[in-house]
C-alpha cells in the first residue's frame, strides 16, 4: 500500500471517533403535523354551519443521554486504538519506502563501483597482454 493511501485509510479512521462521540451528545427531534377538514353545510344543533376545521401540533424533543451500558466509552476507546493502530501502520510504510529507497540508491552506488572496478580490470589485462606480445 502507498503512504499517500495510507494517509487517506488513516483520516478516516480519525473520523470514526468523532462518531463515536456521538453517543456523549444531546438528540433534538422535531416533528409537525396539520390537518384540515372542510364540510359544507353541516348541520348541527343550532342550525346549519360551516364544517371547516383547522388543527396542527408541532412537538420538539431533546434528549441526553445518561447511562447507556458504556457503549459510547468503549467506542470510543475502540476509534482511540484503532486511530493508534493506524498510525502505526502508516510508520511501518514509511519506514518501508524510506528502506527501500535507501537500499536502492546503495545498490546502484555498489553497482557503479563494481563496474569501475570491472573497467580498471579490462585496463590492466589489456596492459598485460600488450606486454605479453611486445616480449613475445
Amino acid at each position: 500500500m502507498h503512504p499517500r493511501d495510507q494517509r487517506a485509510q488513516l483520516r478516516a479512521l480519525d473520523e470514526t471517533y468523532v462518531q463515536a462521540r456521538q453517543g456523549f451528545r444531546p438528540t433534538v427531534e422535531l416533528g409537525a403535523s396539520a390537518t384540515y377538514n372542510n364540510d359544507d353545510d353541516t348541520r348541527g344543533i343550532f342550525g346549519v354551519t360551516d364544517g371547516e376545521t383547522n388543527s396542527g401540533t408541532i412537538g420538539l424533543t431533546l434528549s441526553q443521554p445518561v447511562y447507556n451500558g458504556g457503549r459510547t466509552v468503549n467506542a470510543v476507546s475502540a476509534a482511540e486504538a484503532d486511530i493508534l493502530a493506524g498510525r502505526e501502520d502508516l510508520r511501518e510504510i514509511e519506514a518501508s519506502v524510506l528502506l527501500s529507497t535507501i537500499q536502492t540508491y546503495v545498490d546502484v552506488v555498489r553497482d557503479v563501483e563494481s563496474l569501475r572496478i570491472r573497467s580498471e580490470n579490462v585496463n590492466v589485462l589489456r596492459r598485460q597482454l600488450e606486454e605479453s606480445r611486445a616480449r613475445f
